[in-house]
């Protein structure tokens, strides 16, 4: 193909900034706004999609500006080249953005997961300081201990990087398989396949998943607690000289709770 090339305006470069900076504060604002006037339910949910959200605009900002920055465009004839130090300055813009971005996005992430995971641990233990004597006559003191461990870990460690997995599957899935039909209608029929395949698949994991889950946390259980019963009986667990045998039963929870 006959032709030359022309880089970018400087506009475009702005242009792509400012579209993606400018709205992620207004709904980083807006989202801030929700989380203090909206239902109990609502405030929980609200901070992880919000800012899930703006984490897919923020990647598909940072993967699509540097190839619309740094490559020119191809022009008809009487174009002219670039000189390279113009293509080094076009290139250190794009890294630039894309830089910015990312890290736009890693402070997002971290500031988003961490409002609810606050949110969630003053719920939790406002409801365990305000239940009444006989839940902590019927629950083990190790399941609650594990609530506040275990779980909380798992929402500050995976939930927020999970629902952000799930946002972009869903919103990309959709377009390459519309894509995908439309240039190849033939394709619905295997997709339909293998999309109820998949839905079967789920449902069996999605059962397996909580009985292993119900299982780990009725094994974990009692290591928490025998731990919480020894701190507060170390001075008579040393005072009659059976720190073997309470190390020898410590042992013994740890492998029935990893146990395969």
């Amino acid at each position: 193909m006959d032709g030359k090339y022309l880089t970018v305006p400087l506009t475009l470069h702005l242009t792509t900034f400012f579209i993606v900076n400018i709205p992620v504060a207004l709904l980083r604002l807006r989202a801030t706004l929700l989380q203090e006037t909206s239902t109990a339910g609502l405030t929980l949910i609200t901070p992880y999609f919000i800012d899930n959200l703006l984490l897919v605009l923020i990647s598909l900002s940072y993967k699509a500006a540097p190839p619309v920055l740094a490559q020119p465009a191809i022009t008809k004839e009487g174009a002219w080249y670039p000189c390279p130090e113009q293509y080094a300055s076009w290139i250190e813009r794009a890294f630039f953005t894309w830089g910015g971005n990312l890290m736009l996005r890693e402070t997002i992430q971290y500031t988003g997961s961490l409002h609810p995971s606050r949110i969630l641990h003053r719920k939790a233990l406002d409801r365990i300081l305000h239940s009444p004597i006989r839940l902590f006559d019927t629950a083990p003191l190790g399941r609650i201990i594990n609530h506040f461990t275990r779980d909380m870990d798992t929402v500050d460690q995976q939930v927020t990087n999970v629902s952000a997995n799930i946002m972009v599957d869903f919103l990309g899935n959709p377009t390459v398989t519309g894509v995908i039909a439309y240039v190849n209608s033939q394709f619905l029929v295997p997709d339909l396949v293998i999309s109820a395949l998949f839905v079967v698949i789920a449902m069996f994991y999605t059962r397996t998943s909580h009985e292993l889950n119900r299982h780990e946390i009725t094994t974990n259980s009692p290591v928490f607690l025998h731990f919480a019963e020894d701190l507060n009986g170390v001075t008579t667990i040393r005072a009659f000289g059976f720190e073997k045998r309470f190390n020898t039963y410590y042992q013994e929870l740890l492998d029935e709770h990893n146990r395969p």
